[in-house]
């Protein structure tokens, strides 16, 4: 199927499936396009899918369907800040489609034309750099640019795209929009553009349904709409920590030495930073020798600084300097915090049941106060929910379309201490190597 806006893969440890159909339309044609695949997250930024299609095209009395070529694709997409991230990713398709062409007459043109074979004859390869931007807490923005030759290099093409994901209205919903463009080099692959609107609602239990409107540019060209099924889930800790070759990210480790860990930096208002830092201490404390609280990064004489490394390395030098008994030293960012309500399994008209939402995105460092480097980054998201008893609609008042300020609070904070488990599991990624870099 023609390319489409690159997106980063699941976080580590996570499941992720989508089915989607469409039906495109145009005056000469009528094409059905299947898609279906998955996903799995094996460590930060690191993911692995496998993806397939299926097609039937008809127009001028001539048809054909069957299956397009399977494709297979790793990625990696680490966080080069808390709101960007960039990276590679190829995929290798394996000649599996329908490969015959179908020839059909053009009364108007006099002509016989023959319809494309939905497969390769040979495998190809294809590799991708892109990123993302987080432009603000609801919005994100995706680029890639890609190169796609067969085996023996007779088919070449260029291929491009953009995408951008909204959330104005909170998790449950988001938009996402996404143009495509694949330029032939050589052989015979045609040219394509496309476009692609559409709605993704999170209806719970890690399912989103995504109604959509898709359009294939060109002289002769297709619209119609669309309908996506994805589902998203934890993996089980075995089926990475067993899988050959794979990162043990499940496996927690302790790490020689003692940690420092100051407060959260905060780029957004937090609903309590001493129960979030709390939260990381105590998370932290199994993975390491000894935490320490470090009340502040600030030294005497010398506040902490990290808008340049030159900057970030002398606050870092000096912290080390006034604490020598530290090996490592974790500082946390706050990206991201909201509680939003969504709705929970409602009847309209009827019955009501809210149900909120509490998110929180860290961006989480570990810096080697012995050598003065950062050993890993990870982002971090975590959220909790909590769900009210289902109540008849007609006794619903405005009031309890509210929620409590202590109440959201207290969501936030199980958030916290969810975030607090995740980088405890992300702990396993910091390589054990890493013990000997501090001697």
């Amino acid at each position: 199927m023609d390319p489409v806006a690159e997106e980063p893969g699941p976080l580590a440890g996570q499941l992720r499936l989508r089915l989607a159909a469409a039906d495109l339309k145009s005056d000469l044609w009528n094409e059905r396009r299947t898609q279906f695949g998955l996903a799995i997250g094996l460590g930060e930024g690191i993911w692995f899918s496998a993806d397939g299609s299926t097609r039937d095209l008809s127009g001028y009395g001539a048809f054909q369907r069957g299956m397009e070529d399977a494709r297979l694709g790793l990625g990696y997409w680490p966080a080069l800040s808390p709101v960007i991230r960039a990276g590679v990713s190829g995929s290798f398709l394996i000649p599996t489609g329908y490969r015959s062409q179908q020839q059909y007459y053009v009364p108007a043109a006099d002509s016989t034309y023959r319809m494309p074979a939905f497969s390769l004859r040979q495998t190809a390869g294809e590799l991708r750099a892109g990123g993302s931007f987080q432009i603000g807490p609801a919005a994100e923005l995706r680029a890639y640019a890609g190169y796609l030759a067969t085996a023996d290099q007779t088919d070449q093409a260029f291929r491009w795209g953009l995408g951008a994901r909204l959330t104005p209205l909170g998790p449950r919903y988001a938009a996402e929009l996404g143009y495509a463009q694949s330029l032939t080099r050589a052989g015979n692959l045609p040219n394509t553009e496309s476009v692609a609107a559409a709605v993704a609602v999170n209806v719970g239990w890690g399912f989103a349904i995504v109604p959509g409107v898709a359009a294939e540019l060109g002289d002769d060209p297709l619209f119609g709409g669309s309908l996506g099924l994805r589902f998203t889930t934890r993996l089980p800790t075995a089926v990475l920590r067993n899988a050959p070759g794979a990162p043990p990210v499940f496996t927690p480790k302790v790490l020689t030495g003692r940690v420092l860990v100051p407060p959260p930096l905060a780029s957004v208002p937090v609903a309590g930073t001493e129960e979030l830092w709390q939260s990381i201490r105590e998370a932290v404390g199994g993975s390491f020798e000894e935490v320490i609280a470090l009340q502040s990064l600030d030294v005497p004489g010398l506040p902490y600084r990290d808008d340049t490394r030159v900057r970030q390395d002398q606050s870092l030098r000096a912290i080390a300097e006034a604490h020598p008994e530290a090996e490592w030293m974790i500082i946390t960012r706050v990206g991201k915090e909201e509680v939003t309500r969504a709705r929970g399994m409602s009847v309209p008209l009827l019955v009501n049941q809210k149900q909120w939402i509490a998110e929180c995105r860290l961006t989480v460092e570990l810096i080697n106060l012995r050598s003065i480097q950062t050993r890993t980054r990870h982002t971090v998201e975590a959220h909790a929910t909590k769900k009210e008893t289902p109540t008849l609609a007609v006794v619903s008042t405005p009031e309890s379309e509210v929620l409590p300020t202590n109440v959201g609070r207290e969501l936030t904070f199980q958030a916290y201490r969810e975030a607090g488990r995740e980088i405890v599991r992300l702990i396993g990624t910091w390589d054990s190597d890493s013990q000997s870099a501090q001697r």
